[in-house]
């Protein structure tokens, strides 16, 4: 099977989707740092980053966050405030408004 670019893009689209969704329900995510991982993700308990090829990181934090009460809390609370300062739908909108007003009033 060949995969092309358009597969790929749909695949990173909906990675996107399913951690906005896991952020919005205060769940947190366990994923990879690589070259690219922006520095926001770095600086939030809302996300545990583990280095790629470590199979056995990422299944040490996921443990964690299943067996310790006080850590998913903290990482649940960090991933809901994460979302609602940074990606809530009000955020675009607002962005969205800011930037047709700035088109109409240049006419």
């Amino acid at each position: 099977m060949t995969v092309g670019r358009r597969d790929i893009s749909t695949a990173i689209a909906l990675v996107c989707l399913c951690a906005m969704a896991a952020l919005a329900h205060g769940r947190p995510l366990v994923t990879t740092r690589g070259a690219l991982t922006e520095t926001l993700w770095e600086q939030t308990a809302a996300v545990q980053l583990c280095p790629v090829g470590d199979a056995a990181a990422m299944a040490r934090a996921c443990a964690v966050l299943l067996t310790d009460a006080a850590v998913l809390a903290r990482r649940s609370q960090a991933a809901r405030a994460l979302y609602d300062t940074r990606f809530d739908l009000r955020h675009t909108l607002t962005h969205l408004v800011g930037e047709q007003q700035r088109c109409l009033s240049t006419r």
